[in-house]
């Protein structure tokens, strides 16, 4: 009876080429990146306003 042949696995050539699904996620980081500096440099209000009190010694807590 011949030896039985062991079984390899199967060997999978790596690829140096970027997937389709990492370059839409390059592409969303990017996007991400680009949005957020925009929105940046744009001025809002505060999210608290603290009037001062009209007379001195009053205390707002």
């Amino acid at each position: 009876m011949p030896p039985m042949p062991t079984p390899h696995p199967a060997v999978r050539e790596t690829s140096r080429r970027f997937s389709t699904r990492h370059m839409l996620m390059l592409a969303l980081a990017l996007e991400i990146l680009i949005a957020g500096s925009v929105n940046a440099d744009r001025s809002r209000r505060p999210g608290v306003t603290v009037d001062m009190p009209a007379v001195d010694g009053h205390v707002i807590t």
